[in-house]
């Protein structure tokens, strides 16, 4: 549990400033030793999200939702991708 904050720690921060090679670094190396913890999918769905590859990012956040519930996060990611397809394009 320990490390797992702790990479989490590492792997959001990366994600906010725009570093996505850190950021996916971290989230895909939490992914392999834990593969049912929902953060870890949200952030690798953020991760390819905006790198634009949409497929692989909506795979990721259809597997975070599975394992998280229906929680704000992946709410809030869906209605910002919303609001920009309705006023920004």
């Amino acid at each position: 549990p320990e490390f797992t904050e702790a990479m989490l720690a590492i792997s959001r921060p990366s994600l906010r400033v725009g570093d996505l090679a850190a950021a996916e670094e971290g989230f895909s190396r939490l992914r392999e030793l834990q593969p049912n913890n929902g953060e870890v999918y949200l952030g690798l769905g953020q991760v390819y999200r905006k790198r634009r590859d949409f497929a692989t990012a909506r795979a990721c956040l259809v597997r975070a939702r599975m394992l998280r519930g229906n929680r704000v996060g992946i709410d809030n990611i869906r209605n910002r991708r919303n609001w920009r397809e309705k006023f920004v394009n």
